[in-house]
């Protein structure tokens, strides 16, 4: 079963179970597949379902932070409840060591000095694309570099 099969099933449950939140948090992950389709004229992959899901967890997050300074309890905890259940879709995220680890390792492995932030940035996120945010590698892959 494909992610966006699993996340069509999931709102079909949602609307039977009456559950509004879920409806409409999953109704807008489908929409946002339906747009890349439309643009890509083809059905999407696991991996482009999951991009498209972590772009909108992002943007919830960056909106989180604007609810928060704003004053706005009440959205921001709408915002952090469609976090955590469009998370859920997401493979797990790596841990700020375990990303450290491997920015050290890509480091030590292409030999690189502090003007190759953007070499070893770009070579990480490859390898890492979905697993750990890329705020979080930029930052260490700069610290390591100094």
């Amino acid at each position: 079963m494909t992610l966006t099969e699993k996340i069509t099933g999931d709102a079909e449950q949602a609307l039977k179970s009456r559950d509004a939140f879920a409806l409409g948090a999953l109704r807008m992950i489908r929409a946002a597949f339906k747009n890349a389709e439309i643009e890509a004229r083809q059905s999407l992959t696991d991996e482009q379902a999951q991009a498209i899901i972590a772009s909108e967890v992002k943007k919830l997050r960056d909106s989180l932070e604007q609810f928060r300074a704003g004053g706005r309890a009440d959205l921001a905890e709408k915002a952090e409840r469609e976090i955590a259940l469009l998370s859920a879709y997401l493979p797990a995220q790596m841990t700020e060591e375990e990303v450290r680890t491997a920015v050290v390792s890509k480091v030590a492995e292409l030999g690189a000095g502090p003007s190759d932030a953007g070499q070893v940035t770009g070579a990480l996120m490859k390898d890492l694309r979905g697993k750990a945010d890329g705020g979080l590698v930029s930052k260490l892959v700069k610290e390591a570099l100094g």
